[in-house]
């Protein structure tokens, strides 16, 4: 079994919300913005370079200001990841929006993004990943869901 290290990113605006992005993909699969930790990377530094990658937002538009984790997920029986994972271990990066009128860059990744409520967002995620967004969002917001 092949976990794979990963940083998840929350990313709140001003009215609490939280981004969401919809998989190139997969049409209609939301999810936070997530990548791997690369060689030599830290869960911080990948967090970074993932929200540049894949939202366009940097330093001047948002603020890190909590991590929690590393949560496990495994992939579901008959699912199988493109790299040869069966799951991934991810740290989760709560970042505020500081710069509201910042221009988020849709990607090879995410066609499109939207602001959600967290349960909003809980009820899109793909069940397997849910716990692990439960836990997060446990330790970043500190009420039960």
């Amino acid at each position: 079994m092949t976990i794979r290290r990963n940083v998840a990113l929350v990313i709140v605006n001003d009215a609490g919300h939280i981004l969401i992005g919809e998989r190139s993909d997969t049409p209609g699969a939301w999810q936070l913005p997530q990548g791997g930790i690369d060689d030599g990377e830290d869960p911080e530094t990948a967090g970074w370079r993932e929200l540049a990658e894949e939202t366009g937002l940097g330093p001047e538009t948002a603020d890190l200001t909590a991590t929690a984790g590393p949560f496990t997920y495994h992939l579901p029986a008959g699912v199988a990841s493109e790299r040869g994972f069966t799951g991934q271990e991810q740290t989760y990066l709560l970042f505020r929006l500081t710069a509201p009128a910042a221009i988020l860059r849709p990607n090879d990744e995410f066609r499109s993004f939207r602001w959600a409520d967290r349960n909003e967002v809980l009820s899109l995620v793909v069940s397997f990943k849910r716990p692990c967004y439960e836990a997060a969002f446990r330790a970043f917001f500190g009420e039960p869901l």
